[in-house]
């Protein structure tokens, strides 16, 4: 930890880094544009090269625009509750010091005093800032201004993820007092309007730190009695900028999940599926998945559509005539944000994150207005083993590491299959919390876990199943498993399974027509319901497998089962569109 010694704190613009000494301390800061990859092996079930780590939410190009009633000189507002965090130890806070009493008590992202850095707040990723004069305000509290000057964070701006084009270092002194939100305004310039913007807050360490709000304004507009230089960061004077309650006031209402002209009656009847509107809309699935959604926000895996938000790939995927996607709820690949809060780093198993579920329905609805299907996956049964990569049971919030009941370091399977009551309480409370708080939501298939391998029988997956039918007897329950696993039957016979969900991947095949006739014909038709097949589990070399990957996809559609790609991979999207059928906007069929 650096401190300073009678130095200036630094400030720098894009135009202001130039001279070898600045480069290097500019290369110096600790600036992950996108989080350190996880190592890659088999283990890996997403078997998907890399991932991201960011979110979306409120000013971008989305559903919702932005609110048009801001006051003068305002351009945009965004709350970084909505925004991802690279810092394990960040939580959700509603800060009360005795100079600053938070009335409303408004929620912050924050972090406690630790010598770990990292970012508080990161990920917007917003087109559409004309070619002019900025100036972004950062609203930042600490709760000691006086202990020393120690650096404590970075103020900066990158535009198209990779050129910082402001930045400004803050010390502890530069706040001028405790306990209360000062701000930090930053003037920048983007070099072209289809430019992609980020606004960050980095965590040097050392101090209780928190932030609200990041402000976009025109600096000629701007509420401040005096204007800076072009190339110098400041502080706001108190009194000079809206209260963080009073730009509470200004973000929009809640998003409504019946937006679009789409209407959902999903029912599963004998082997087909349903959209029960008038009239009825028998549903040809076809789908593209991504599993992990990082921060339930952006598409992690590396490619063309690495940092798509939902609604970008929704879009996407509609154009290829898809009507279903697939998510895991419990992303321990991708993501830092989870069902349920923390406390420092620890999970608290029995309070759940608001800023998740808040970014989960922005998911659902994103898809829903666009046609698509979201199945759920509310477990993940790969998630719940130690594996090389470290990315599964290790970062798992039922470890005992990470605050959970499970103390087995290596393998929580048998405990969380063959569950004490402390772990079924938490499950069941899981589960119910997820069921109701989506219940709004139409375009939900819930499945029980991915990849279940029977580890406590039929009996684990139909209680789950169960509790899921009393919370919203409508809604949808598919099982995931391996067709050869004993017990399989009695899963996929149950009463409360509504859809069949194979995984295997072996139906694709050259001899694909011999393999359906002596396994999906027999074992996966045998229950009398409808069934998905997933290509996760065939082989990977897309190129290779390209004919046949389509041909077997055909067949299938055209026995009446559906069919979902693990990834979009567009030579066999643009064969595929040609036999899919999208879920058609209601008042159309």
């Amino acid at each position: 930890m650096e401190h300073k010694s009678n130095k200036k704190k630094t400030v720098a613009s894009s135009k202001s880094i130039k001279t070898p000494k600045e480069r290097e301390t500019s290369a110096k800061m600790v600036r992950p544009l996108r989080p350190v990859k996880p190592i890659q092996g088999p283990e890996m079930k997403p078997s998907r090269p890399s991932k991201r780590v960011i979110k979306e939410k409120m000013g971008r190009k989305k559903d919702v625009p932005p609110p048009t009633s801001l006051p003068a000189g305002f351009f945009k507002i965004y709350d970084t509750l909505r925004y991802p965090s690279a810092h394990p130890g960040t939580f959700i806070d509603s800060p009360t010091f005795p100079n600053w009493g938070n009335p409303t008590r408004l929620r912050y992202r924050a972090v406690r005093a630790t010598t770990q850095p990292g970012f508080l707040v990161f990920g917007q990723y917003e087109k559409g800032f004309p070619v002019q004069d900025w100036v972004v305000v950062f609203s930042v509290v600490i709760d000691n201004n006086t202990f020393d000057d120690a650096y404590v964070g970075t103020l900066d701006v990158v535009q198209d993820s990779s050129r910082v084009i402001a930045k400004m270092i803050l010390t502890r002194k530069d706040f001028p007092e405790a306990g209360k939100p000062v701000r930090f305004a930053l003037p920048f310039r983007p070099t072209s309007e289809d430019s992609k913007l980020e606004f960050r807050l980095y965590y040097m360490g050392y101090t209780y730190m928190a932030i609200k709000f990041i402000c976009v304004v025109d600096p000629t507009l701007l509420p401040a009695p005096s204007q800076p230089s072009p190339q110098a960061g400041w502080v706001l004077p108190e009194g000079s900028f809206l209260a963080d309650e009073e730009l509470a006031k200004l973000l929009p209402s809640p998003v409504s999940p019946f937006t679009g002209n789409y209407v959902y009656n999903l029912k599963a009847r004998g082997y087909d599926l349903y959209n029960e509107i008038n009239p009825p809309q028998k549903l040809v699935i076809t789908g593209y998945s991504t599993y992990m959604w990082t921060d339930m926000s952006f598409y992690p895996w590396d490619g063309p559509y690495k940092g798509k938000t939902p609604a970008e790939f929704a879009d996407i995927i509609r154009g290829y005539n898809a009507c279903l996607t697939r998510v895991f709820c419990i992303d321990t690949w991708t993501s830092n944000l989870f069902p349920w809060s923390k406390v420092g780093d620890k999970f608290d198993l029995y309070s759940f994150d608001p800023v998740y579920m808040e970014n989960l329905k922005n998911l659902v609805q994103s898809f829903g207005s666009r046609g698509i299907i979201v199945v759920l996956d509310l477990f993940d049964n790969v998630a719940l083993w130690d594996t090389p990569s470290g990315m599964t049971w290790r970062r798992h919030p039922f470890n005992a590491a990470n605050g959970g009941p499970i103390t087995n370091p290596k393998d929580g399977r048998p405990e969380f299959y063959n569950p004490n009551p402390t772990v079924r309480a938490l499950q069941e409370n899981y589960v119910r919390y997820m069921v109701d708080t989506l219940r709004e939501y139409k375009n939900i298939i819930f499945e029980v876990c991915n990849e279940y391998n029977m580890g406590g029988g039929a009996a684990w997956h139909n209680w789950v199943a169960d509790v899921i039918k009393s919370v919203n007897r409508e809604v949808l329950v598919s099982a995931s498993l391996e067709v050869d696993k004993p017990g399989y039957f009695e899963v996929w016979s149950y009463k409360n399974t509504d859809i069949i969900y194979d995984h295997t991947g072996g139906w694709v095949s050259r001899d694909f027509k011999t393999i359906w006739k002596n396994y999906v014909t027999i074992k996966l038709k045998e229950p009398g319901k409808p069934v998905l097949l997933s290509t996760d589990g065939c082989e990977e070399n897309y190129p290779a497998q390209h004919r046949d990957m389509v041909n077997a996809a055909k067949f299938a559609i055209d026995q009446n089962c559906g069919v979902e790609f693990k990834d979009l991979y567009e030579p066999v999207a643009q064969e595929v569109k040609a036999f899919a059928v999208p879920l058609a906007p209601a008042g159309t069929v």
